[in-house]
């Protein structure tokens, strides 16, 4: 089983940085993965979901074959669309018989205090979700 703590932020210079320590049981590894940005952006990290870390982990689990558990919450349509359709689809790619289970609680009750929303804008047809 991978098991990924609940992320922490920790500042350094110019640098903020989302970090959760993870575990590989398989590997017998325990190490923290961390995402980094200039610490302009850093009031943007979220730490109450594990959501990142999640979708990083994953195809490694599948392709160990390993369970995940997390320790906080994942948010409840990142986690219907990684059971229903990325989970079946990364089966198929990495041949591998059957999706994991992901053990973790499932909700949306954090409220995000930003004053911003950062989404990416090709100007193709699915951009009209962005507006």
């Amino acid at each position: 089983m991978i098991t990924i703590s609940k992320p922490r932020i920790e500042k350094n210079d110019n640098t903020t940085y989302l970090l959760s320590e993870v575990y590989d049981e398989v590997r017998n590894l325990r190490m923290d993965v961390w995402f980094s940005v200039d610490s302009t952006w850093g009031g943007y990290l979220c730490n109450e979901y594990a959501d990142s870390f999640l979708l990083l982990l994953l195809p490694i689990a599948m392709k160990s074959r390993q369970d995940i558990a997390i320790d906080c919450p994942v948010s409840s349509k990142l986690f219907f669309n990684l059971q229903n359709t990325i989970q079946p689809l990364f089966c198929k790619i990495l041949e591998v018989d059957s999706p994991i289970v992901i053990k973790a609680e499932v909700n949306n009750s954090v409220c995000f205090e930003s004053k911003g929303v950062g989404c990416g804008c090709s100007l193709g047809v699915d951009s009209l979700s962005s507006f």
